[in-house]
């Protein structure tokens, strides 16, 4: 049966025209005709739930009473949640929050956290449901379900940030070299599904911090898949992806190059005169087209570390459904200017 969760039917009439520029707004479809993913990552896990936390019928998972001795501990999306994140985060145990605005909370949580971090958007409005941070060495690895309802999606997003997917690039960015040097400054995520597949969209930034003017290296990668992994499959099939990302400063270099390879071709169509940074990828086998993963990188350089740099950010995912006179096309975008926080 159709899913008729708040979001879904609103989805169902949202249309709308995609810009041109990295920061366009997000052309949304229905997502209900091959409901959500499997959950994966929680059958081994033990969560922590806050009062206001509510799991979805029947989902059975091992719960504690003790927040540190969680896999992941989950609060609601409140201002009262921030300090005692905060302090789970300190004792290197994964946070998730669950409710209207999420995102804002876990905004909030990242500020007072002694790491750093960085968000591919930070603008998500109120109907981000889920959302959560994992501690890695000194960074924070965000996460933030941009189609996900709570409570019905708060199993599969728990298990997806427990149990993340890993990603080999297609082609890789080797011509951009990353400093054995360089210093991560973790990993911002952005995850979903909807009508005809799941997008997964990875910015990762690192710095080497011994030089002045600072070299930033910005990452993307984009993971497209058609249908759902081990579930139900439809028409749609893989057919581009394109990164981009929008900077204040001008960029020294951007890969990967244009190129063709039995899996991908790749258009490199940025513009240094505007400082856009954009690649193009397109599937050329049956296996791209069931699912790919684009990645991009470029180098620019900083005056100051000392504050959050911002750069905006866009991976545009599109599925066709051939056709007998044209293709049948699905849009997905995740827009937004990225914003990262040195510590």
């Amino acid at each position: 049966m159709p899913s008729t969760t708040r979001r879904a039917l609103l989805s169902t009439v949202a249309t709308g025209v995609v810009g041109s520029v990295a920061g366009c707004q997000s052309l949304m479809n229905d997502r209900a005709s091959l409901g959500r993913p499997n959950t994966t990552g929680l059958s081994a896990a033990t969560l922590w739930l806050a009062d206001d936390v509510s799991l979805p019928s029947p989902v059975d998972v091992e719960t504690t009473d003790t927040r540190t001795d969680a896999d992941v501990a989950v609060f609601p999306a409140a201002d009262a949640s921030v300090a005692p994140a905060t302090e789970t985060l300190a004792a290197d145990v994964p946070v998730a929050v669950a409710g209207d605005d999420a995102l804002a909370t876990l905004l909030a949580i990242c500020r007072g956290a002694e790491r750093s971090y960085g968000f591919a958007s930070n603008g998500w409005n109120s109907s981000t449901d889920v959302a959560g941070a994992v501690p890695r060495s000194e960074t924070l690895h965000t996460h933030v379900f941009v189609t996900a309802d709570y409570p019905d999606d708060l199993p599969w997003a728990l298990g997806d940030i427990l149990q993340p997917a890993t990603h080999d690039c297609a082609v890789p960015s080797e011509h951009v070299s990353l400093p054995e040097t360089a210093r991560s400054l973790g990993t911002a995520r952005v995850r979903g599904y909807n009508a005809v597949g799941e997008f997964d969209r990875r910015d990762r930034v690192f710095v080497r911090p011994d030089s002045d003017p600072t070299p930033v290296f910005a990452e993307m990668e984009a993971t497209i898949v058609a249908g759902r992994i081990e579930g139900p499959t439809g028409p749609y099939r893989a057919d581009r992806v394109k990164t981009v990302a929008d900077f204040d400063q001008r960029f020294t270099d951007v890969g990967p190059a244009a190129q063709t390879t039995d899996a991908l071709g790749v258009r490199n169509v940025s513009d240094d005169t505007e400082k856009i940074a954009s690649v193009e990828f397109s599937p050329r086998n049956e296996a791209a087209r069931e699912s790919f993963t684009a990645c991009q990188r470029a180098r620019f350089a900083v005056d100051d570390l000392s504050t959050p740099f911002r750069y905006t950010g866009n991976a545009r995912f599109r599925w066709a459904d051939p056709q007998l006179l044209e293709n049948e096309t699905f849009l997905h975008h995740t827009p937004g200017s990225a914003a990262w926080y040195p510590r």
